[in-house]
């Protein structure tokens, strides 16, 4: 059985984003620039929290530390695993 968000009550989709706690997250941004980073935390806003994160826009790319996320501004979301 596939879950989507929306069928999945609070608790699956609770268990679904703990189980990449830890993992490394490539996010594509509606601006189409991309972070890369471990993921840490789910804010209360539901905004994402990466530590040690990368953007990359176009050719360029810079280190930015810690970066939060918020959910209006992500396109998509893709395990690394390159990173792993």
């Amino acid at each position: 059985m596939s879950l989507s968000a929306d069928t999945m009550t609070p608790a699956e989709a609770r268990q679904s984003v703990a189980s990449f706690l830890g993992h490394f997250l490539r996010v594509t941004l509606t601006d189409q620039r991309t972070l890369t980073g471990k993921f840490i935390c789910v804010d209360h806003n539901c905004s994402l929290v990466l530590d040690n994160a990368e953007e990359a826009f176009g050719a360029d790319k810079r280190f930015i530390g810690s970066a939060v996320i918020a959910k209006q501004f992500i396109q998509s979301i893709e395990v690394d695993s390159i990173a792993l």
